[in-house]
């Protein structure tokens, strides 16, 4: 929460302590904190790590955090006060690669997929997994688990599978990776080889890791070019596919009724932002509760 700051006209708050409510560059109208907000679990990441109440904010930066009681003394007429009602607060995190949307659609579909299938009244919005300790493992696990998928959904329904091999990334990129013809000529995941498992149905794999290798079948090739135009490959496809395919046009309350019909597709830059924002809900309802 250190801040590099200007020289200030006083010189006994040239370092406002961040126990108490402080004030920077006072003007005669204005003597008070922009902001406080209060009633919360404010993360301070300072040395001592730890969780207060309140914060005050003026001229853009944080001028002071601790408790409630004693940050609102400090607030005058022109103070927005802002009760957090419990939530949680953290510092803005200078990270330029991260994937909220990413965590959103892998979680929900993958770690929590049985319910929110059935939440959705949808089975596409579970996605199955094929795992082994070895190349013939997979490949197996592969061709039983699209086999079932396909039997239990019936046809035109999409197939999203994950392969992971063996117990770590690096494993992974072992055993795995090698199996997809994306990443060499012989390789038995093929195309053709999808099709001759699922025919009727869009399947595509993606192994071991976000920019991993992947595979669709003609299904899948044709169903992309049709929806969105292009066929998505590798990460793009992690998102495409949930985002542009799964959940396009769709509004909550009428994907969870058996007897709704699917809403006209709306805009594609609308849809992700609803997926991105629900997300970004169920993140901060973590932090929120933690």
């Amino acid at each position: 929460m250190a801040l590099d700051r200007p020289p200030l006209d006083r010189p006994s708050l040239d370092r406002p302590s961040l126990d108490r409510p402080s004030l920077d560059r006072p003007s005669l109208d204005h003597l008070g904190p922009d902001v406080i907000a209060h009633n919360g679990k404010v993360i301070t990441l300072d040395a001592a790590s730890r969780i207060v109440d309140a914060l005050a904010v003026k001229d853009g930066r944080f001028i002071a955090v601790g408790g409630g009681p004693e940050m609102l003394r400090a607030a005058d007429a022109h103070t927005r006060i802002i009760d957090l009602e419990g939530r949680s607060v953290i510092p803005g995190l200078i990270d330029g690669h991260t994937h909220p949307y990413l965590w959103g659609s892998e979680h929900w579909f993958g770690a929590e997929g049985e319910a929110t299938s059935k939440k959705y009244n949808d089975p596409q919005l579970k996605y199955t997994a094929a795992l082994g300790n070895t190349e013939a493992e997979v490949l197996r696990s592969i061709e039983q688990g699209i086999r079932n998928r396909a039997q239990e959904m019936g046809p035109g329904k999409w197939i999203m599978m994950k392969v992971f091999g063996g117990k770590s990334i690096p494993e992974s990129r072992r055993i795995a990776s090698p199996l997809f013809a994306s990443l060499g000529s012989s390789a038995p995941i093929t195309t053709q080889f999808l099709d001759a498992l699922a025919p009727n149905n869009p399947v595509s794999l993606i192994a071991t890791e976000a920019i991993g290798p992947s595979q669709n079948n003609t299904k899948a090739k044709e169903e992309m070019n049709r929806i969105v135009g292009y066929e998505a490959t590798g990460i793009i496809a992690r998102t495409v596919i949930p985002f542009e395919i799964l959940m396009r046009g769709r509004w909550k309350e009428q994907a969870a009724r058996p007897d709704s019909r699917s809403a006209p597709a709306g805009p594609t830059a609308t849809s992700r932002r609803r997926a991105m924002s629900r997300a970004c809900s169920q993140l901060s309802r973590r932090c929120r509760d933690s």
